[in-house]
């Protein structure tokens, strides 16, 4: 029986709408998608796993999406 590869999607928006509305839109099998509300929890998703796509809002809370994404390179 073969098994279907998961492919990580991370999507980052300090609007719990937006986030449902993201998971929502994306989610499908072979697909997991995480939420995270701020820059540092999305940071903290990252030095756990891996991620093919990282959906960043520009304007975060605690650090904007521009900062956040220099961090991740």
């Amino acid at each position: 029986m073969t098994t279907e590869p998961t492919v990580n999607i991370l999507v980052v928006d300090d609007d719990q709408k937006t986030l449902l509305a993201m998971e929502a839109l994306l989610a499908a099998p072979g697909r997991t998608v995480v939420t995270a509300n701020s820059g540092h929890e999305a940071l903290r998703y990252l030095l756990r796993q891996e991620f093919a796509l990282i959906l960043l809002d520009v304007r975060l809370p605690d650090i904007d999406g521009f900062e956040a994404a220099a961090l991740i390179r």
